[in-house]
């Protein structure tokens, strides 16, 4: 939908506009369309700002009576030439309260121009606008003190989520409590980019272990003076993100060399660049904007590092991403630009390598999954994470058996972050028992029901009959009133024992904070309550809840990830805890219980496939091959049936190609 056509006007310009503001220019067209006037001016706008439904806590700040507003708007309106044509023409006067808020834009520094310069705009009004708001009490510089951008923050996050319709007369709510999200005054940056650097030093981000090669090679990258992009690749679920959240670490930390000193390191947000983007050259300008403001920052006290996550999706081959490549090319070419970008090795093929003059700017570095040694550190590394946040303990077990059945059964992701969705999978799951009533507790409710409903048919009966039944009655009671006393009692040790598990990991954020900013008493200070009167009383509450006859579970333990795994593959459990070396000392019988008759052939294939697994084979090689031969009926393929289910777990873990199906030409 396009403005009425003018002479050179902000109204063809679409970009130079949020979505908000144009929303508001949009909404004045369709009033003056609907007064048939002949040009579309400020009071035009004005009813369009008040039929806003985004703007009402705003308005509701500035206190303006949108009744008393729209009545003197509409008999202004009703004064005005109607028009003798369907050309729709933009007012002189609403040119010029443009233009007012494109110089106010200019004088905040702001990308765009929004609501709240149209609105200062709107007080320099001669014609119509500045009266309307003298009548309303509100001057110039009222609006000044009360459109700040804190203030004008209260509307922005409900562009996103309120449709734009129309509500006539417009109601003054009392304003709302709306999250904050960053105006255009804040900076492209701010807009459309997470400062990790920022979240390392608030202890947000995650432990990251068993990276040292990997930041090794990436500081070393950037460090260099040419071709200083490194472009991490490596398939989904290896890392990538958080060596970029280590680095962010290290760079807190001071542990990198001065040219990354005093940097911030920006993670570019794709989905915030992308979103509201509707006209052509949109995203574009929105890119530019943040590169020029990191240019900005290179030449003042702090430099910037860009974390593209996703790169290739900024290259992809369309027309948005085509441009978006052109725009990044020129200010990785001049060096304005230090960039880490983050990819899969598919879609770096398929896009950056495709694109000579864009690939030759960054420098490749090949993620690889980690080792399982590795990725059960890893794990060690995070378990206090999930622990705080699931209120529940992971013990060791757990870890190891997560690394381990998800390197076996999981195939279509990559370690560590397929074993650590199970550790939150079973962690979850053990929150959510330990949060719902216990089973012998409902038991013992339904024991209650059962003789209540006794009582009730035994009316009529003796009354020493009666009097069992009541015994009985009262002795489930107090039986029921017990374990509900213990289970209240342990929930609440299960909430104290995850308050321990907060204060705890907040006293250790404040040690290393301290020691940063090398405040050595303070550090002692939190030294001592942490060791002193936190974990202590941390373990004499894990060894209450480690004893034995609890109501509640509140450790993560080996089968609750068996079962997690089991939910997911179908594999039965036991199947899954059944240890490796167990299963091949006993292949010889589970085979020779379905291979009846071929006690040779079975130890030969059982024998092979433990010389495979003992690591005595090439690696590039497969376990085995074998070829089995006889007449038929004897076993061949029973036997190759029952060697797949014990290897894989699965019945249907074989895949079957019968080439007598193939001797007929109908029927290949």
């Amino acid at each position: 939908m396009r403005l009425p056509d003018s002479r050179f006007s902000l109204t063809t310009e679409p970009e130079r506009f949020n979505d908000l503001a144009w929303d508001l220019l949009l909404g004045a067209q369709e009033e003056a369309r609907r007064w048939r006037h002949g040009e579309m001016d400020v009071e035009h706008l004005v009813l369009a700002l008040l039929d806003e439904q985004r703007l009402r806590p705003l308005l509701n700040t500035l206190r303006l009576q949108g009744g008393e507003l729209r009545d003197d708007l509409e008999d202004f309106c009703a004064r005005q030439p109607t028009r003798s044509s369907n050309t729709l023409y933009v007012g002189d006067d609403l040119e010029q309260l443009l233009d007012a808020a494109e110089q106010e834009r200019q004088q905040q520094g702001a990308a765009s121009i929004d609501e709240r310069h149209l609105l200062l705009a709107l007080a320099s009004d001669e014609r119509l606008g500045g009266a309307l708001l003298q009548r309303q009490g509100l001057s110039r510089s009222q609006l000044d003190e009360q459109l700040q951008p804190v203030g004008l923050a209260m509307a922005e996050p409900l562009a996103a989520s309120v449709p734009a319709a129309a509500s006539r007369p417009v109601a003054i709510d009392q304003p709302s409590a709306q999250p904050t999200q960053p105006s255009a005054d804040a900076g492209a940056l701010a807009q459309y980019g997470r400062d990790l650097t920022a979240l390392a030093r608030e202890g947000s981000l995650d432990p990251v272990i068993g990276r040292s090669a990997d930041i090794r090679r990436l500081i070393q990258v950037l460090s260099r003076r040419n071709k200083n992009n490194p472009v991490l690749i490596g398939e989904a679920g290896v890392g990538k993100t958080a060596i970029a959240e280590l680095l962010a670490q290290r760079m807190v930390a001071g542990e990198v060399p001065d040219s990354l000193k005093g940097r911030r390191l920006i993670s570019l947000d794709l989905g915030a660049l992308i979103a509201g983007a509707k006209y052509r050259g949109q995203f574009e300008e929105r890119l530019r904007s943040v590169l020029e403001e990191i240019a900005a920052c290179d030449e003042g006290s702090e430099g910037v590092v860009l974390f593209i996550d996703e790169i290739h999706t900024l290259v992809n081959g369309d027309r948005a991403g085509a441009d978006a490549g052109s725009v990044l090319k020129p200010a990785l070419a001049r060096g304005e630009l230090r960039c880490i970008g983050a990819t899969t090795i598919e879609e770096y093929r398929r896009t950056l390598e495709k694109d000579p003059v864009l690939n030759r700017r960054f420098q490749q570095l090949l993620i690889k999954e980690p080792a399982l040694d590795v990725s059960l550190e890893i794990l060690r590394g995070v378990r206090e994470r999930y622990e705080l946040h699931h209120g529940v303990s992971i013990g060791d077990d757990a870890l190891e058996a997560a690394v381990r059945l998800a390197d076996r059964y999981i195939s279509d992701r990559c370690l560590p972050d397929k074993a650590i969705d199970l550790i939150d999978e079973a962690a979850a799951d053990l929150k959510m028992e330990a949060t719902s009533k216990p089973a012998v507790v409902e038991a013992a409710e339904a024991e209650l029901r059962r003789i209540e409903r006794s009582l009730l048919a035994a009316e009529q009966a003796p009354m020493e009959e009666r009097v069992q039944h009541q015994q009985r009655r009262s002795d489930a009671l107090d039986k029921l009133e017990q374990l509900q006393d213990r289970w209240q009692h342990e929930r609440q040790q299960l909430q104290d024992l995850r308050q321990l598990q907060q204060r705890e990991e907040e006293l250790r954020h404040g040690i290393a904070e301290a020691e940063r900013l090398t405040e050595w008493e303070d550090m002692a200070r939190l030294q001592v309550e942490l060791e002193q009167d936190v974990q202590r009383r941390r373990q004499e509450l894990e060894m209450e809840l480690q004893q034995p006859g609890r109501l509640l579970r509140d450790l993560v333990a080996a089968q609750d990830i068996a079962d997690v795994v089991a939910r997911t593959t179908g594999i039965p459990v036991q199947r899954l805890m059944a240890g490796e070396r167990q299963k091949l000392l006993e292949l010889e019988n589970r085979l020779g219980e379905k291979v009846l008759g071929q006690a040779d052939a079975v130890a030969a294939v059982a024998a092979a496939i433990r010389r495979a697994r003992a690591g005595m084979k090439d690696a590039r090689r497969p376990v085995g091959s074998f070829l089995f031969l006889g007449p038929t009926g004897v076993g061949k393929t029973e036997l190759a049936r029952t060697l797949a289910a014990n290897l894989f777990d699965e019945d249907e873990a074989l895949v079957r190609l019968d080439m007598s199906e193939f001797m007929e030409r109908n029927a290949v």
